[in-house]
């Protein structure tokens, strides 16, 4: 019977064959992977504050000035670069 490695430890997980996960030595050692499931975001708190709506704000509201602000962020717990970038109107 010619399978791959995962598929067989498949036949055997879904009782498919006689064999059991206790009689594979190296199977009983490694825990499984635990997945996680989360429950979908609230994303009402989104409503008018899409980039459209912003679009539209500004079209709205011309003389608006702009700063828009960006976190890099390297190693976790470690040092975070904050830019930040002023939109200047030409007075002329």
């Amino acid at each position: 019977m010619k399978c791959s490695k995962s598929s067989l430890y498949n036949y055997i997980d879904q009782n498919q064959l006689s064999a059991r996960n206790i009689d594979l030595p190296r199977r009983i050692r490694f825990s499984t992977s635990k997945v996680k499931r989360t429950s979908p975001k609230d994303t009402s708190i989104r409503i008018g504050r899409t980039y459209d709506d912003f679009e539209k704000y500004l079209l709205d509201n011309p003389d608006t000035q702009i700063v828009e602000m960006d976190t890099v962020e390297g190693k976790k717990g470690g040092k975070v670069l904050l830019t930040m970038l002023l939109e200047i109107q030409n007075l002329c």
